[in-house]
């Protein structure tokens, strides 16, 4: 079994765990197994946590640093809330600090320092969501697997670093500490790996938790989920917010109206960790013909992946396709002004206007 399979195998297993009843014998037995090795990573997480926290002493940077990060693999929509971020704080010089998953830059150990002037060549090392923000936002990025050497390539005329992902990172010292959690599945099955999606269980180094589609549930149930999370954490700490659409741009360029897409057959496909997000907020703006092609997340796409996208395209008479904006940055170069693409733009926003004041007046004071 290849890795590419081997990862939709965790995937759809994961998510059938949910309905233990739903197990034959051979997958009971199988998550038996999972959940031994799964004891096993917890004491192995927790022993290098505890000498991280006590024997490793963090590095001190010259600008504040905000780190945004999560406990389980998968999307809770962390670039799009860092885009929240720079955006609100537009009148400081902000960096972003990120891994850059599954780029050329996670595997060759460098480090690299992108803006609106990087080449090509460099641009094609640091991953898709790099790019991404680099266009949405046009501020400094830092990729690498090392978040702090990152740092060190930048300079004291920063005020604001954003760490993206980094809950689980002890070597740089932050100033403010976010968590997201989705509030559908705030702890997913209730495992860590492997026997299920969470890296740890641990909420309480987080300053502020932000319950990212907190719009898919009701006003009963947000109240029963901050309940259920105050008991080990601060009531006035936890926000509720939701991912909603914001266009649909021809060749991410050129705004179109939903109204002039609602008659067409669609195409959708993406490769990122909340495929169904995507899904559903394409049904959600009242687009209803809908094909969909998922593909594994951060999907380093092939000529052979283009080629099954087009057959399909073909084959089934699509009159357009729809992907995201992180796999636009990979899959664009494949296609011609012939076919008519469109990417989904999607942002971050407080379910209520006075949470999202009261979340901003909470983090300048920390910073300013």
């Amino acid at each position: 079994m290849n890795k590419k399979k081997l990862n939709l195998f965790f995937i759809n297993f994961w998510e059938k765990s949910y309905d233990f009843s739903q197990f034959s014998f051979i997958e009971k037995l199988l998550f038996f197994i999972l959940v031994f090795i799964e004891n096993i990573y917890k004491i192995i997480f927790y022993l290098v946590l505890i000498y991280k926290k006590n024997f490793l002493k963090p590095k001190q940077y010259p600008f504040k640093v905000i780190s945004v990060g999560n406990i389980s693999v998968g999307g809770t929509g962390k670039s799009v809330f860092v885009q929240f971020l720079v955006k609100n704080f537009s009148s400081f010089k902000c960096a972003i600090v990120m891994r850059g998953y599954k780029s050329k830059a996670e595997g060759d150990g460098k480090n690299y320092l992108i803006d609106l002037s990087t080449n090509k060549d460099i641009l094609d090392q640091v991953g898709d969501e790099a790019v991404m923000l680099l266009n949405n936002l046009q501020c400094s990025i830092a990729v690498g697997s090392n978040r702090a050497k990152s740092c060190d390539l930048l300079d004291n005329s920063y005020y604001i670093v954003f760490l993206d992902d980094a809950y689980q990172n002890f070597l740089i010292k932050k100033d403010f500490e976010i968590l997201l959690l989705d509030a559908t599945r705030p702890f997913e099955n209730g495992h860590c790996l492997p026997a299920g999606k969470l890296r740890e269980k641990d909420i309480s180094r987080a300053d502020i938790i932000i319950l990212t589609h907190a719009d898919k549930l009701s006003a009963d149930g947000l109240i029963l989920l901050k309940n259920k999370l105050s008991i080990n954490f601060d009531n006035e700490n936890i926000f509720f917010g939701k991912h909603e659409f914001s266009g649909l741009y021809l060749w991410d360029k050129n705004f179109t109206s939903v109204e002039f897409l609602q008659n067409k057959k669609i195409l959708a496909f993406a490769g990122i960790g909340s495929f169904d997000s995507f899904k559903n907020s394409l049904k959600d703006i009242g687009l209803k013909n809908l094909h969909f092609i998922e593909f594994q997340d951060h999907c380093n796409y092939t000529q052979q992946d283009f080629d099954n996208i087009l057959n399909y395209y073909n084959s089934k008479n699509i009159d357009v396709l729809i992907t995201t904006q992180k796999d636009w940055v990979k899959i664009s170069e494949f296609f011609n002004n012939n076919i008519f693409i469109y990417v989904l733009r999607i942002e971050f926003n407080f379910l209520d206007h006075t949470d999202e004041k009261k979340f901003l007046t909470k983090l300048k004071n920390k910073l300013l």
